[in-house]
């Protein structure tokens, strides 16, 4: 553990960033290719009234 606070200490990181970024570079993951972002809903992102998404939160409580 001592190795990792150390690098993580010399990369100017967190720990928790160090080792999320060295399991990725050894996993070889590319998070936007296993997670792709969508766009197709933005046009709604706020456009509800306070009323209309206590209605919706209110009709969606027992799912």
């Amino acid at each position: 553990m001592i190795f990792l606070e150390h690098e993580a200490k010399k990369n100017k990181v967190k720990i928790n960033t160090y080792i999320v970024n060295l399991l990725k570079k050894h996993a070889e993951l590319n998070i936007n290719h296993r997670f792709p972002t969508y766009h197709d809903l933005d046009a709604l992102a706020g456009t509800w009234s306070a009323q209309e998404a206590t209605l919706f939160l209110k009709n969606i409580s027992d799912i």
